[in-house]
């Protein structure tokens, strides 16, 4: 923020104690351009990561509404009765048919974004079935496996690792995985939300690393 009598042009010296602070580089560049605009008083709106905050629970970025289907479901046709059963008991709460189910099923899949999950191929592709089933994923599914657990994920930028002369991805790529998988395999640098989570990330070491710019490759 500027002072009384300060010129916009004396914000970028300011910045530089900004590190100091923990202040976030893209927040002082936006500081800097509201302020050579002539604006002398910005609110930030302050998120904290909490899971049950209010603009997580209000953009539905924590909820998983996915409809999860095993094989018999679409084995049984569209004309007979489907069970849904509770799931701490596992007795059958109510009896529907599977037109029903259908519909309904199409309904919640418009909210929050979510998908459609086939429970038994992905159970059959699990990599570690005696540790218990994969009941949910994250919306966009990259992430599947254990409950309570969560997954430090990260990209490389193809482009990075393009050499231009001979159209290749060089070797540069292969020593950058490497170096990601011994700097995060430790997971020590991370945050959980709570101790079950944290207990069998560092137990399973759940890591993931993709590939970003694929499409300007």
């Amino acid at each position: 923020m500027l002072r009384p009598g300060e010129e916009p042009g004396a914000a970028p010296a300011r910045s530089r104690r900004a590190p100091a602070t923990t202040c976030p580089t893209v927040t002082v560049k936006r500081v800097i351009q509201f302020a050579r605009q002539g604006c002398t008083d910005l609110h930030f709106p302050i998120y904290d990561t909490d899971w049950d905050s209010e603009p997580i629970s209000r953009l539905g970025q924590n909820s998983n509404n996915t409809v999860r289907v095993t094989d018999e479901f679409p084995d049984g046709g569209g004309d007979g009765e489907w069970d849904l059963t509770w799931r701490t008991s596992g007795k059958i709460a109510k009896t529907l048919k599977r037109a029903i189910c259908g519909t309904r099923s199409a309904t919640r899949l418009g909210q929050r974004r979510s998908g459609l999950q086939f429970h038994t191929t992905i159970n059959d592709w699990h990599t570690c079935p005696a540790s218990g089933e994969i009941r949910a994923s994250n919306r966009a599914s990259e992430y599947m496996f254990l409950d309570d657990t969560a997954c430090n994920l990260a990209s490389l930028n193809l482009l990075t690792f393009h050499d231009k002369t001979t159209r290749q991805l060089d070797s540069r790529l292969r020593d950058a995985v490497r170096r990601d998988r011994g700097a995060r395999i430790s997971v020590m640098m991370r945050q959980f939300p709570s101790k079950e989570i944290a207990a069998l990330s560092f137990e399973f070491r759940t890591l993931g690393l993709g590939y970003a710019n694929v499409g300007g490759l």
